[in-house]
């Protein structure tokens, strides 16, 4: 299988988020049940953030049980106040900054990482056509294809 942490994104094309989310500030430590969707759950020990996607999913079928209608996973507190505004509505936020992005025409594993190159999930699993997106501040992670496109347009900049 291709390993996808070799890939350069620092010149892949530019993405915008087009979705708005909701969030809440949790005080405490969470697991996220990501087994289905990343292939390996996600953890945060203390304070973070619980983002809700705004898009519906069609819900995936793992070990016999139905995993989620819509996403739902955590940020890191620094992270996620780098990256999100509010939009005057209750918990609703929109990301501010761009990503880069490349899909990948095979399957692959990638290791989600934080900015700081700690690993949240190691060797999530990517089908062929899936994306490979590096964040701004360095955090890189695996979007289906469905869903990136869903939640992310080409950003004008790039367009030119």
């Amino acid at each position: 299988m291709f390993d996808a942490n070799s890939i350069d994104l620092t010149a892949a094309p530019e993405y915008r988020k087009k979705a708005t989310v909701l969030a809440f500030l949790m005080e405490q430590g969470a697991t996220y049940d990501k087994l289905g969707s990343w292939g390996s759950n996600q953890e945060f020990p203390g304070t973070h953030y619980t983002i809700v996607g705004m898009v519906q999913q069609a819900p995936e079928f793992v070990g016999g049980r139905v995993i989620g209608t819509t996403d739902v996973y955590g940020c890191a507190v620094e992270e996620f106040e780098g990256m999100y505004v509010p939009t005057g509505n209750p918990h609703e936020y929109r990301k501010t900054e761009t990503i880069r992005a490349v899909q990948v025409d095979e399957p692959f594993v990638i290791d989600t990482t934080t900015r700081d190159g700690n690993i949240e999930v190691k060797d999530a699993n990517g089908q062929a056509g899936d994306w490979v997106v590096l964040q701004p501040k360095g955090e890189r992670q695996r979007i289906s294809a469905d869903f990136f496109a869903d939640l992310y347009e080409l950003a004008p900049e790039a367009e030119d």
